[in-house]
């Protein structure tokens, strides 16, 4: 788990949707998470937009997301998820785009702190706005 606090002066230079309202949105949540070897994340997505959360996508020539991430206020705190970029798109600034789009909003929303749980190949953009490890996540099968 990354935590860490933002500084306002971040700017979001490209061009970001919401996604997750509709039944289209959703199935293009999924199809991005699968090129990543992801499950289906649309189910706890689209109830965390319906929640008052939101997904913010980058999309391609033909209208289908190519970068995505989640973000929602847990109380005192806001948490990012779903960081996703698909592969062959990687290496392009849409992955930092996505997490400046989802910046900004929390600053939207009066959030002053952030967590996250980073792949290892996400650490280091997290790590460049000031993100630090503060525990590892652990998960199990019951």
């Amino acid at each position: 788990m990354l935590r860490g606090r933002y500084a306002p002066e971040m700017e979001n230079t490209g061009k970001l949707i919401a996604l997750g309202k509709t039944t289209e949105e959703l199935a293009s949540i999924d199809s991005l998470r699968g090129s990543i070897g992801w499950g289906a994340g649309s189910w706890f997505l689209g109830a965390m937009v319906a929640d008052g959360g939101v997904v913010l996508a980058s999309l391609d020539d033909e209208r289908e997301p190519v970068a995505m991430g989640g973000a929602s206020n847990c109380g005192s705190f806001g948490f990012v998820c779903n960081m996703v970029v698909r592969p062959e798109m990687k290496r392009r600034g849409l992955g930092r785009t996505v997490f400046e789009g989802l910046m900004s909003w929390h600053r939207e929303q009066s959030m002053a702190t952030v967590q996250l749980e980073a792949t290892e190949e996400g650490k280091p953009l997290y790590e460049q706005y000031g993100f630090s490890t503060r525990w590892e996540s652990v998960s199990g099968s019951m």
